[in-house]
């Protein structure tokens, strides 16, 4: 039977945690703000890239975070709850603006993408350029429009057109889940490992999200979602 004093550490080790995931995301955010800070126009896949991957993961720190609140709250003293409630929603803005400056960035270059394509098509392009227009195609899912893997940008091939199923935990459908997603991106050479846990991370909801959802966008964290999920 759990005593008072273990309680109060349980407690404690909350709120250390949380203090940790929050650092986490003060990182992030000051290095997505740089990347838009220092975009001229001259922009490149990998600062692209990267900030997707920034995005995803700082929408997963935000999740996790308010699960911590939430678990903070229910037990913290009366007289210590208003500080909770204002500090927690001071992070939560925090968050969101970050990710609305990302989401910002990213509809510019897509607004300004075509007019540039337009202009080159008007006066004339070479076969080089014809051929690197083709192949900056990238695998998109329906259902998300974003924060998906970039082909292109690796081995100068258009990937297809894929269509993956989702998947919320229930071990019953995940060998089909498994299937689909093993054969259109985990055994395809064209995508990068972190892309691979990147676009992993896109198709997973509820219960399953939230076992991966801390995990940072490295080489070595795909591996060990693979074996989590």
């Amino acid at each position: 039977m759990a005593t008072e004093g273990d309680e109060i550490q349980q407690f404690e080790r909350l709120k250390v945690v949380r203090r940790g995931n929050r650092a986490v995301v003060t990182k992030l955010q000051k290095e997505a703000e740089k990347i838009i800070r220092e975009q001229d126009g001259s922009e490149t896949s990998e600062s692209i890239s990267r900030l997707k991957s920034l995005s995803v993961t700082l929408t997963g720190k935000q999740k996790y975070l308010t699960t911590l609140d939430e678990e903070i709250l229910s037990k913290s003293k009366i007289e210590d709850l208003e500080q909770e409630i204002e500090e927690t929603a001071e992070w939560e803005m925090k968050i969101n603006e970050i990710l609305s400056k990302i989401e910002g960035f990213q509809k510019e270059k897509q607004e300004v993408r075509p007019v540039v394509e337009e202009s080159l098509r008007v006066g004339g392009t070479s076969p080089a350029r014809s051929r690197n227009s083709e192949i900056s195609g990238s695998i998109r899912s329906p259902t998300r429009q974003y924060n998906q893997p970039h082909g292109n940008a690796e081995t100068g091939v258009r990937l297809p057109k894929i269509s993956l199923p989702r998947f919320n935990g229930d071990v019953t459908k995940f060998s089909s889940f498994w299937q689909s997603f093993e054969c259109s991106v985990h055994l395809n050479e064209a995508v990068s490992t972190v892309n691979k846990l990147n676009y992993l991370l896109t198709l997973l909801e509820g219960p399953a999200f939230k076992a991966v959802e801390g995990l940072e966008l490295t080489e070595d964290n795909y591996e060990q979602a693979v074996e989590i999920l």
